[in-house]
């Protein structure tokens, strides 16, 4: 076979397992919430590369005894024992510490988790960085599926290429993962230039598998000789490269990410020279895959036990995870199974998640429970919004007839366009839901520990999966939520929401946003009260206000941004209150706000005969 024989006696490596473990730690480091090590997430990045070059390793190895059905085997036996017992106890878990519809929620997943597409399911429904995943046990298994489904592709191109020549099997194998390296990188860099996801996609991950699987592959050359020697040292420009301050949008490009991972694959192409010192540290990379699945689902069941997340969580959750993670790595891993009990196991696995996602009656009595409830906007009784009671159970199915809804998010500022959204629900027989300001923006900007936003969040997503929402309204004070920007794993608050509505567009649901309208820095009433006491009342009224300047600068920063969103209406109303460069708080002498930041019932009336058109406009393109 080639030159693969020359290589059949490669020894398997020590040194992988403590490359292996500091990846595992990256990771852990950065869901223990420590804002040092807010990218340390590239720790999975670092996984993907050995598992490439531990795949093809093995390979090498084993050259002339290659068989699918062997291979397969392999993997059932080291991924599916340690993953299926994680599953059983963070169900039981949660079915003990979570509310029913974050219990409905997880359900969801196991359907996807059974055939390994969770995924899928969290590119589709689930921003990583979000407020939810911080809720989510089973949320990291998105790696696992990325594995298993990169195991379909793998052991094929290895038959065929056997198939096409024996003779050439190492170059046949370097033209197909170079080719999709390129592929994949170049698709992970257009996505990430058109603001789309990349994080949960087999396709943006494959560069990262076949960068491992060419690392294996490659012929060694003098050039490596430097990087063995110095591999500590270029391991030390990594972490320093990951862990001091970067933007955001920097350290996320493929092309960044590109470079360190190049960097590592080189690195781990040579064995340590010095491999007493790591010898303890390499023993616990042995038990780095149950480590890595325990960790966050014990962080979460501290995380939310916890009123607070500090030294001693912290604390806890490492004694915990390394215990547990040590007691799975004894019972579940490293076994060697026959073939058929290899099979039995994977089904058994799938039957139990699947059984597990149907487990609803569990706890079904109590999930129509009003205070898990999204806000149902009934605008023609009494133009409010109320929470549906069980009552209403006959109405809802009535519903079930209509076209679907809109969905209505933002702050105080919805009540400025409370009858537009009233006559545009009666005139197309539409349901209209809304969080009525209680939740801003869920994932976006509200406290997690804030459980009826938890709920709202919940419930909306199940709306998206039930495909009842065709298009959301925003509407808020964008620039008052500017002191979110100090939070850096996340990136700005107006990044988050953009995340945010990106869940939306995955699902071919209209974004509608709203710009908000001149807010005054001084107290109204107190204003009111001084001209009240003048003479000169209407030259003192036509002076009340912001100029447009001053107002324009305090929105640049949402204006400028919502406006440059791909596949976005963004709705402003400054032309409307700022003639010939000032806001006014009255409008040809009636007064049009009701404080500072709000419009009185004069006001909204002007405000919604002038945005009507273009809100309706928007809402019809939607269907």
């Amino acid at each position: 076979m080639e030159n693969l024989d020359t290589e059949k006696n490669r020894q398997k490596r020590n040194d992988i397992y403590l490359y292996r473990f500091i990846s595992f730690f990256l990771v852990f480091l950065f869901h223990l919430k420590i804002d040092l090590f807010s990218h340390y997430y590239i720790g999975v990045d670092f996984f993907f590369v050995i598992s490439g070059y531990l795949l093809t390793s093995s390979f090498i190895r084993n050259a002339g005894e290659f068989s699918i059905s062997n291979f397969y085997q392999k993997r059932i036996n080291r991924i599916i024992p340690p993953l299926f017992g994680m599953i059983i106890l963070t169900s039981t878990l949660s079915f003990i510490i979570f509310n029913d519809r974050v219990l409905q929620d997880q359900s969801d997943l196991l359907n996807y988790v059974s055939v390994f597409l969770q995924n899928n399911y969290f590119e589709k429904y689930t921003e990583y960085f979000s407020i939810s995943s911080q809720l989510n046990p089973i949320i990291h298994t998105w790696s696992i599926a990325i594995e298993e489904q990169f195991y379909i592709i793998f052991p094929l191109l290895i038959f065929l290429s056997i198939k096409i020549s024996k003779d050439k099997i190492r170059r046949n194998l370097v033209t197909a993962f170079g080719a999709i390296l390129i592929l994949s990188l170049s698709l992970s860099l257009y996505r990430y230039s058109n603001g789309l996801d990349i994080y949960y996609s087999l396709s943006s991950r494959l560069w990262q598998l076949s960068l491992g699987v060419l690392a294996a592959l490659l012929p060694r050359n003098d050039i490596e000789n430097i990087v063995k020697r110095f591999s500590i040292f270029f391991f030390l420009i990594i972490l320093l490269a990951i862990t001091v301050p970067i933007n955001d949008s920097i350290f996320k490009s493929p092309t960044f990410n590109f470079i360190l991972l190049l960097l590592f694959s080189l690195i781990i192409r040579n064995e340590l020279i010095i491999k007493t010192a790591y010898t303890s540290i390499s023993n616990l990379g042995k038990a780095s895959y149950s480590l890595y699945l325990y960790h966050w689902p014990i962080i979460v069941y501290i995380y939310v036990l916890s009123s607070e997340w500090g030294a001693l969580q912290i604390l806890l959750s490492s004694l915990l995870t390394f215990i547990i993670a040590y007691i799975s790595y004894l019972f579940t891993e490293h076994k060697t199974y026959p073939s058929k009990v290899s099979y039995s196991i994977l089904a058994s696995f799938i039957i139990t998640t699947l059984a597990l996602s149907k487990a609803t009656f569990l706890y079904s009595d109590r999930i129509d429970d009003p205070s898990f409830s999204l806000v149902k906007c009934n605008f023609k009784s009494d133009h409010t919004c109320e929470i549906p009671s069980k009552e209403s159970e006959q109405s809802e199915k009535d519903e079930e007839t209509q076209e679907k809804g809109v969905l209505v998010l933002g702050d105080s500022q919805i009540s400025h366009i409370e009858n537009l959204v009233y006559e545009y629900q009666f005139s197309k027989n539409l349901t209209i839901y809304s969080n009525d300001g209680v939740c801003t923006f869920p994932e976006a900007i509200l406290d997690p520990s804030n459980t009826e936003c938890d709920s709202i969040r919940l419930s909306i997503d199940r709306m998206i999966r039930e495909k009842k929402i065709q298009s959301i309204v925003a509407v808020s004070l964008w620039s008052s939520y500017r002191y979110l920007d100090n939070d850096r794993s996340s990136g700005s608050y107006l990044e988050k929401i953009k995340r945010y509505f990106e869940k939306f567009q995955r699902n071919n649901i209209k974004v509608i946003v709203i710009g908000e309208i001149p807010t005054f820095d001084f107290n109204l009433d107190q204003k009111l009260i001084q001209i009240e006491n003048q003479s000169d009342k209407t030259s003192l009224k036509k002076s009340l206000g912001i100029s447009l300047k001053k107002q324009e600068e305090k929105t640049k920063q949402s204006d400028h941004f919502f406006k440059n969103l791909d596949d976005i209406s963004y709705i402003t109303s400054n032309n409307l209150f700022c003639p010939k460069g000032f806001c006014h708080a009255f409008s040809a002498n009636t007064l049009i706000y009701f404080d500072s930041n709000h419009l009185n019932g004069d006001g909204s009336d002007i405000y919604e005969a002038y945005i009507k058109n273009k809100l309706f406009n928007a809402l019809n393109n939607a269907y």
